[in-house]
C-alpha cells in the first residue's frame, strides 16, 4: 500500500477524512491507472473501487466534528471547501474511468457496478 494512504489512515484512524477523502480518491485513481497499464485486473478493480468509494464519500458527507485523535478538535464543513473545477469528485472519477487503459476490465461486473454507483452521485456542474 502507498505511504500517503497509510499516513492519511493514521491521522484519520476513525475514517473521518473530511476534505481528505478527495485526496484518498485521487491517490487510488492514480494507483488504478498504474496497475491498469500493467494489465493487473484485480488490483486495478480494487483501486478503482476505493477511488469511487472516497469520491462518493467526499461528495455526500455532511458537516461533522472529527473524532480521530490527531484531529478531534477540528470540524469538517462543506461550506469552507474550495476547488478549481465545476464538477464533483464522483464525476471526475467517472470521466477518468473512460480512459482506454481500462478497456481490459470494462466488462467486469465490479467495473460496471462502480460506474452505476458513481452515476448516482456524479454532477457535471456541482456549483448549483
Amino acid at each position: 500500500m502507498c505511504t500517503a494512504i497509510k499516513l492519511y489512515e493514521l491521522i484519520y484512524e476513525n475514517g473521518d477524512f473530511g476534505f481528505y477523502a478527495c485526496r484518498m480518491s485521487d491517490i487510488y485513481s492514480n494507483l488504478a491507472w498504474i496497475t491498469a497499464e500493467q494489465q493487473s485486473k484485480d488490483e486495478t478493480l480494487d483501486y478503482l473501487a476505493n477511488a469511487a468509494k472516497y469520491a462518493i464519500i467526499f461528495d455526500t458527507q455532511e458537516d461533522f466534528k472529527h473524532t480521530s485523535l490527531l484531529v478531534n478538535r477540528l470540524s469538517h464543513s462543506s461550506k469552507n471547501l474550495s476547488k478549481n473545477y465545476m464538477s464533483n469528485g464522483s464525476y471526475l472519477t467517472l470521466k477518468q474511468m473512460e480512459d482506454k487503459c481500462y478497456d481490459f476490465c470494462r466488462d467486469d461486473e465490479v467495473f460496471v457496478k462502480l460506474i452505476e454507483d458513481l452515476k448516482k452521485v456524479a454532477k457535471e456542474d456541482a456549483s448549483v
